[in-house]
């Protein structure tokens, strides 16, 4: 209820040795978010139940798979969709002026839409805000993994992190974890 694009802040060339969204090594865009303040005046005007702004985003690309949407008791929702990426996202965006009246934050995943906990990990983790993050016509979001082909984006896209069973039994037997069946779904293990 405090976002809006009057309270995002893109930095540019920040050395970040965890930086492989960015087209550079150890540089790259960064991404502030000013939540303080006063509660936004103007929000979504008409907000729509996930199915159907899906049915209504899939009439403008049907490689948007999935659609959920977070906190929508609050003004701006945020709508998040998974994509079936052909083409850079950026193309997608430009379509999309017409949603004005049904969102105010999106963001576009290759996966993960439903597990919040991956979904905060992808994005934070994908994203290089000054190629990524767009603020028109509302608050725009590609955390999508990016590539060569698709993106021009030089570098090879790091792989999931990976985690050892003997690690994880070792954590266990340390009682820092607890090996069943939610954590691994959670995790993605």
């Amino acid at each position: 209820n405090r976002i809006s694009k009057d309270k995002i802040l893109i930095s540019e060339g920040v050395v970040d040795h965890l930086d492989h969204s960015s087209p550079k090594q150890f540089e790259g865009g960064k991404l502030g978010v000013d939540a303080t303040g006063k509660e936004v005046e103007e929000g979504v005007e008409e907000l729509l139940e996930d199915e159907v702004l899906l049915k209504k985003l899939k009439g403008v690309d049907p490689n948007i798979l999935k659609l959920k949407q977070y906190k929508k008791e609050t003004k701006n929702p945020i709508v998040v969709v998974e994509y079936k990426k052909e083409a850079p996202v950026p193309l997608l965006f430009k379509k999309l002026d017409s949603f004005k009246k049904h969102i105010k934050i999106l963001i576009v995943v290759d996966e993960d839409s439903k597990n919040p906990y991956m979904l905060v990990w992808r994005v934070s983790n994908s994203i290089d805000a000054k190629r990524d993050v767009f603020l028109e016509p509302f608050i725009m979001v590609d955390a999508t993994k990016k590539d060569k082909k698709i993106d021009n984006f030089p570098r090879v896209w790091p792989q999931e992190v990976f985690c050892s069973k003997e690690v994880l039994e070792r954590l266990e037997k340390m009682e820092l974890i607890e090996l069943d069946r939610e954590f691994l779904e959670r995790f993605r293990i």
